[in-house]
């Protein structure tokens, strides 16, 4: 796959969101989210989506794009499209590999004098392989579509995306980034019911997609209670915390809240938190252990629970409904691959959710994630 990085000191939101709009006659309505949009020509895909860079800046962002070779001519389009909405201000990085990173204005500045060119970090680069970014194809850009009677996402999708910009505007939200050195997932597990929970297929698949990665490394507690929890985020001092098990909608005629439901403090019963103690949970924790920053609920009926979460300023990932448990643990599966391949957080809940829909056609309606109590994924449509 081609990877092409656009870097911008400051980007305004709406040019993502422009292209979104732009670009969405290629995409299915469940392949767009507040910051990206996966299209597909002609059996090729392609992804453009924005993330934080700060490394470079508190403002700074990157427009990434990441396309088939096997379509050149969407890659030329998309490029065209994002020049005319960006403007100039804009320096522009290109890789053939996902690793080797080159500086397109130095690419142009050595065309044709030298057979190599360096990457950021020294490393030579054959030019004749980046040749495939020098040369545009196609002039054309994506076009918005015609609204019509027949067709007018485009104005709903403006007033939705417009929504979520306007929400977004109020808190300030960063890039999910984990300092040097090694970072806990801590897999609490919680089932006093009589439902099953394919607890273990789901802690077994993170556990793989983790074993490669030099910076992630998943713990286990199981059977969880209050004072359990507590405990565990003492014991490992995690940066993730995935909660699996069930979640609970109200019961009137039960006189049950709606929460997660854990092991009462003698394990012989359940124990449901709601919402509003959730949230006074985590503010704690977030308070004696700043670097929790992801909080995963892999739980039918969480997303509410999730919301109140994120309020203690973590990033926060639920479900609107139930959920299976292989389609849960696909998902799963999905995020913390490309988490361990240091992919941007929304990025890999795309993924996630692409790869269980496998399973589940509706993961589209299921999954939500917040931060600060606002929601970034998805962008949804009436």
């Amino acid at each position: 796959m081609l990877r092409i990085a656009m870097q911008h000191e400051f980007l305004h939101q709406g040019v993502i969101q422009r292209f979104i709009v732009q670009a969405q006659a290629l995409a299915e309505t469940e392949d767009m989210w507040l910051y990206g949009i996966t299209l597909e020509e002609n059996g090729q895909s392609a992804a453009v989506y924005s993330q934080r860079a700060t490394q470079r800046g508190s403002h700074a962002y990157d427009v990434n794009v990441i396309c088939s070779r096997e379509n050149l001519t969407l890659m030329d389009k998309i490029r065209n499209t994002l020049e005319e909405l960006q403007g100039e201000a804009v320096e522009e990085w290109v890789s053939h590999n996902g690793q080797n990173w080159v500086n397109m204005a130095e690419l142009a500045k050595r065309e044709g004098k030298w057979t190599d060119i360096p990457d950021e970090n020294s490393n030579p680069v054959p030019i004749a392989e980046l040749q495939v970014f020098r040369e545009r194809r196609e002039q054309a850009k994506l076009q918005l579509p015609q609204t019509t009677p027949s067709n007018s996402k485009t104005a709903e999708l403006m007033a939705e995306m417009e929504k979520e910009r306007m929400g977004l505007d109020e808190v300030d939200v960063p890039a999910l980034s984990f300092e040097e050195g090694t970072h806990t997932v801590l897999f609490l597990q919680a089932n006093p019911t009589d439902r099953t929970v394919s607890w273990k297929d789901e802690h077994s698949e993170i556990s793989k997609r983790l074993q490669d990665s030099d910076f992630l490394e998943c713990k286990l507690k199981e059977h969880v209670n209050l004072d359990d929890f507590n405990n565990a985020v003492e014991d490992y001092e995690p940066s993730v915390l995935h909660f699996c098990g069930h979640g609970e909608e109200e019961n009137y005629e039960e006189g049950t809240p709606a929460g997660l439901v854990f092991h009462n403090e003698s394990k012989n019963e359940k124990r449901i938190l709601t919402a509003n103690e959730l949230e006074q949970l985590f503010r704690r924790t977030k308070q004696d252990f700043p670097q929790l920053q992801l909080v995963f609920l892999n739980a039918c009926h969480s997303s509410e629970q999730a919301k109140a979460i994120s309020k203690a300023g973590v990033f926060a990932l639920g479900t609107t409904q139930e959920i299976t448990s292989e389609a849960a643990r696909l998902f799963a599966a999905g995020v913390y691959r490309n988490l361990a391949k240091k992919k941007d957080l929304l990025w890999a809940i795309q993924r996630g959710v692409s790869r269980a829909s496998s399973s589940d056609k509706d993961m589209t309606t299921l999954i939500e994630a917040y931060y600060n109590g606002v929601k970034i994924f998805p962008i949804t449509q009436k």
